[in-house]
């Protein structure tokens, strides 16, 4: 794949690509599917439980699963876009709500967390740090992530 990655340079699908995928779907499509949505899946529960003990019940109720990603409402005042320019200099990207949202108001207190590419550790490390910061710059979570566990 990095050879691959390395000679393309366009935004679409070239012919090799095309060939590579019409010999390995008829075959294997069916099981790669399957395993891909199990890692997903515990990728996608471990960021959901490691937002409920970090954070605490509050976010748990407003969490919406998106493919990829994780959209999570946090409390008002939270200022998400703020918070991801702190987040990202103690080593957490995420992104703000506003910038993904037509409302951008309403964007301003929801956060976009991609779980895709993260291995369960790192999203681990990820929230706590994400906690962290957010409690630092807005005082929530109220409580330390050690009460709500």
């Amino acid at each position: 794949m990095s050879r691959i990655l390395a000679v393309k340079n366009d935004g679409g699908s070239g012919a090799i690509e095309q060939m590579i995928l019409a010999e390995y779907c008829p075959d294997h499509f069916e099981a790669h599917v399957r395993t891909l949505r199990k890692t997903l899946r515990r990728k996608l529960d471990v960021m959901i439980e490691a937002l409920r003990a970090q954070f605490g019940p509050a976010p748990s109720s407003t969490i919406l699963w998106a493919e990829f990603f994780l959209w999570v409402k946090l409390p008002h005042g939270v200022d998400t876009t703020r918070l991801t320019q702190v987040a990202l200099q103690s080593g957490v990207a995420v992104n703000p709500g506003a910038e993904w949202m037509t409302d951008a108001d309403a964007g301003r207190t929801r956060l976009r967390l991609c779980f895709r590419l993260s291995l369960e550790q790192a999203i681990l490390e990820g929230v706590a740090r994400l906690a962290q910061v957010c409690h630092r710059e807005f005082a929530v979570p109220v409580h330390g992530a050690k009460e709500h566990r």
